[in-house]
């Protein structure tokens, strides 16, 4: 198992099991463990881009729509170029009804 599979595999699974709650909850974790080991989680880290967009996302099966936008909005700011996070962008907007 990679590393980003072992980061990642949590918040996906409560994601998937319909538990945005809990993949918040896990998504504040791995930020929180990134930051106490030192690692610098600046803004073009895939590990803090991947778990805000990740966290945007349980935001918006919470409906809570605005803490959403403004996750994914500061993702947006850092111009990511990984397909698959341009990809949780795109279903993000879709499901919000907002395009930038």
């Amino acid at each position: 198992m990679s590393n980003a599979q072992r980061i990642f595999s949590p918040i996906y699974t409560h994601l998937d099991n319909d538990n945005p709650s809990r993949a918040l909850k896990e998504c504040e974790l791995v930020l929180k463990k990134n930051s106490k080991k030192g690692n610098a989680l600046d803004k073009g880290g895939e590990v803090w881009q991947t778990t805000t967009v990740l966290k945007a996302i349980a935001f918006q099966r919470l409906n809570r729509v605005e803490e959403a936008l403004q996750a994914a909005q500061t993702v947006c700011e850092a111009q990511p170029n990984d397909e698959t996070l341009l990809q949780e962008f795109g279903l993000i907007f879709n499901l919000t009804y907002c395009f930038f």
